[in-house]
């Protein structure tokens, strides 16, 4: 699973989050910073405590 949170100054300058795990791949938008750190820190915890632990 990784998840990763950066800016996106094209179109309407936005946060994305996005979540990729086997079978996922999802992003999560936030108007500012402290949005985005947030829903970083929401979906990593969901993520871990939901998504099945594959070996590798």
């Amino acid at each position: 699973m990784f998840t990763w949170t950066y800016f996106c100054p094209w179109d309407t300058p936005v946060f994305l989050t996005h979540l990729t795990a086997p079978g996922v791949n999802k992003i999560f938008t936030s108007a500012n910073w402290a949005e985005a750190q947030d829903k970083h820190q929401r979906v990593a915890e969901k993520a871990k405590r939901v998504l099945p632990r594959v070996a590798k």
